[in-house]
């Protein structure tokens, strides 16, 4: 399997965990939702960050999981955004 198959599986998986887990969870414990989105949120940009530094190029196929990655991130800067007001 070539290594842009493989980023592109790995981002998709931990994308697909973030985005999914808090559903899973429910809401009645925003607070372990929000902390696992987040967490794998920070997690998949440390991963992109290590693809780039290894892969060059290559691993920016790293970066097609970041719609469901980065969704609980977005939303939750909307919250703050919102609550600031």
């Amino acid at each position: 399997m070539s290594i842009a198959k493989k980023l592109a599986m790995a981002s998709h998986s931990v994308g697909a965990v973030g985005y999914f887990v808090p559903y899973l969870i429910g809401p009645r414990h925003w607070e372990w939702e929000t902390t696992i989105g987040l967490s794998l949120a920070i997690l998949w940009a440390g991963a992109l960050v290590c693809s780039l530094v290894r892969f060059g190029r290559r691993g920016l196929w790293f970066i097609v999981g970041a719609p469901l990655a980065l969704w609980w991130l977005f939303v939750a800067f909307m919250m703050i955004g919102i609550a600031v007001r």
